[in-house]
């Protein structure tokens, strides 16, 4: 099955919205259990909270140390913490495959970007968020430029976020990316700790 994705339960439901099969994978899953599975409807994408992800990979590798070879995984993406670059390399080769790191929230309830194969800052999703930079001193909010992260949610009839700060400070850039692609990047810088609000 083309765009099968193995995933746990809050990342699958973002999956399903956007018409990608799910296996719900999870972070409980009994990786003997989860193998058979993953043989009887093999995915060709992954999604998981690297630290999970580590225990599966492992765990996996006491049953069977071959077991990349009953798998053909095209990509793994990281999702809910900081991929290190010692897990992307331990993921890449253990599972023979390419990893990416994704961001997003749980407040948004859905991914905000991802990497590309430069993996060289987060690719926004302008098709469904606006991104700016809010200046604390001046009160203004830019498109580019380093800040604090401010997104507007497109579609969320539910729970509208309009200016929304999530704490994060970032740098976005509309300079083209090596990959080719034109869409704003954003790196992260810190994190802000006091009370989340909207502006």
């Amino acid at each position: 099955m083309s765009g099968l994705a193995g995933a746990g339960p809050c990342t699958a439901r973002a999956l399903e919205e956007l018409g990608i099969p799910v296996i719900a994978l999870g972070i409980e899953a009994e990786p003997s259990f989860a193998c058979l599975i993953m043989k009887k409807s093999p995915p060709t994408l992954i999604f998981m909270y690297p630290s999970s992800f580590l225990l599966f990979t492992n765990k996996l590798r006491e049953i069977n140390p071959n077991f990349s070879k009953e798998f053909k995984i095209k990509a793994i993406f990281s999702t809910g913490e900081p991929l290190t670059i010692n897990m992307r390399h331990y993921f890449e080769t253990e599972w023979k495959s390419k990893c990416f790191d994704m961001t997003g929230g749980v407040d948004i309830a859905n991914f905000t970007g991802g990497e590309c194969e430069k993996h060289n800052g987060f690719h926004l999703f302008t098709d469904k968020f606006l991104f700016e930079i809010y200046n604390h001193e001046t009160k203004e909010t830019h498109l580019e430029g380093e800040g604090e992260l401010v997104i507007t949610v497109f579609g969320n009839k539910a729970m509208p976020l309009i200016r929304y700060l999530p704490k994060d400070q970032v740098k976005i850039s509309y300079e083209k990316c090596r990959c080719g692609l034109s869409t704003p990047r954003m790196w992260f810088t810190r994190k802000i700790i006091d009370n989340r609000k909207q502006i």
